[in-house]
């Protein structure tokens, strides 16, 4: 992402008044940090390479908020918000494309899952995007909703398994949407932690006029 793309997506934020946006390919180097006059970058590349890379953009309001960081990878960061009744961590992900190594995608999962066991168990966790994944329209008890896409393929079930093993639901799969927005979002399920949200009265859906990035409010 370069400057001009960035200033871009920061008008679209005011726009949308979006509070914590995630970012996929962001093709930086190194992290860190940087802030803007009404926002905070947040970012994880390779040390080396323009490739991968995952970022979020907070507002200057939910940086008050803001409990910490992790820039794992070139594929997964996430921050923790302070948050009542309990705190909230976001992730960012870019899941290997269907077309990956098996190694790749082993190893893509191995780090996701150890993120998901430093985070304290009682926060709430809600996983963006990019998952590369077809979910399918079939329902998975607690899992998938009705609301799915498609026949699920192999990075599907790889997703459908990693759900299940961390009692986690894909979100979009429960809202009931136009299908031009199904198609745009079949690889950016968001992903949160059922068993802190059982009643999905505080399911968080994304912004349906946001286009291609997710943002969620607190």
């Amino acid at each position: 992402m370069y400057k001009g793309k960035l200033d871009i997506v920061r008008e679209e934020i005011k726009r949308l008044n979006i509070d914590i946006l995630g970012i996929s390919e962001m093709k930086w180097t190194g992290r860190g940090h940087f802030g803007g006059e009404n926002d905070k970058v947040i970012y994880s590349g390779h040390e080396r390479h323009k490739k991968n890379g995952v970022g979020m953009i907070i507002t200057k309001q939910v940086e008050k908020s803001l409990i910490g960081y992790k820039a794992v990878n070139d594929r997964i960061m996430y921050i923790r918000v302070e948050a009542r009744p309990v705190n909230i961590t976001w992730v960012q992900v870019y899941a290997p494309t269907t077309g990956a190594n098996e190694k790749d995608i082993e190893e893509f999962y191995r780090s996701l899952q150890s993120v998901m066991n430093e985070i304290p168990r009682k926060d709430v966790v809600i996983l963006m995007r990019d998952w590369n994944a077809k979910i399918g329209k079939v329902e998975e008890s607690e899992t998938v909703g009705k609301y799915g896409l498609g026949n699920r393929n192999d990075a599907g079930e790889r997703l459908l398994k990693f759900c299940e093993e961390n009692a986690l639901f894909i979100a979009n799969t429960f809202f009931k949407q136009p299908e031009r927005r199904l198609h745009m979002d079949i690889t950016g399920w968001e992903i949160q932690k059922s068993n802190r949200l059982h009643n999905r009265k505080k399911v968080e859906k994304r912004d349906p006029s946001s286009e291609n990035k997710t943002g969620y409010r607190l």
